[in-house]
């Protein structure tokens, strides 16, 4: 009789098992209907490539970047970085990047200016940037 109602608890068991995995996958099909019936009724999904492309294809680069401002902020807070950064600024190992970040700081807000321009320029924003010569003064009193 032990036997019996052992295997009678088993048949329950497995019997328990098929009915909650027939339980989930009826929920897994009732839901992808679902999906497949909102999709058929309200179309695709709002965001498409096509309200990207008017959103943002009329647009430069510049303009999606917030102009010159916004370029000049940037610039401000990566030139100054570049004073502190070990490889690159007062601590480097190249000897003509250490004495520019010691001693010839009081060049920074003209180089700030051209990153800007430059940024700006690359962008499509509408400024020119006309990079000079290094060394070379157009308007040099040394004629």
């Amino acid at each position: 009789m032990k036997a019996i109602n052992n295997q009678y608890k088993t048949f329950l068991w497995n019997k328990t098992i098929i009915y909650k995995m027939l339980k989930t996958i009826l929920i897994i099909v009732v839901v992808i209907a679902l999906v497949i019936l909102l999709f058929r009724i309200f179309g695709q999904p709002r965001f498409s490539y096509a309200i990207y492309q008017e959103h943002f294809d009329n647009k430069s680069l510049y303009d999606r970047l917030g102009g010159v401002f916004a370029i000049a902020a940037v610039v401000n807070y990566f030139s100054d970085s570049l004073i502190d950064n070990p490889t690159v600024g007062r601590g480097s190992k190249n000897p003509a990047l250490r004495d520019w970040h010691t001693n010839k700081l009081d060049r920074l807000p003209g180089l700030k200016f051209m990153r800007t321009l430059w940024l700006c320029s690359l962008a499509g924003g509408p400024f020119k940037y006309s990079p000079t010569a290094p060394g070379k003064c157009p308007f040099s009193l040394k004629h």
